[in-house]
């Protein structure tokens, strides 16, 4: 798999789910394996889940470093 796939599958997953109000979402390819991803997404409850990821995808998708805060 690609960086951009991920990318993509957590994009399109968002776009399911009729829960979520909007979000502001950074994606940041670092290599064609490896990315950063962060931000904000808002459900229509008012609560916000706050994260970000870092991802290497190579062989299996290995979170290397993570952090979700819901608020």
């Amino acid at each position: 798999m690609q960086i951009t796939d991920y990318f993509a599958q957590i994009q399109f997953d968002l776009a399911t789910i009729a829960e979520i109000s909007s979000r502001d979402i950074t994606f940041d390819q670092r290599s064609s394996f490896i990315g950063h991803i962060w931000g904000d997404i808002f459900f229509a409850d008012r609560s916000r889940l706050h994260f970000s990821e870092y991802v290497d995808v190579e062989q299996v998708i290995d979170r290397v470093k993570y952090s979700y805060h819901f608020m």
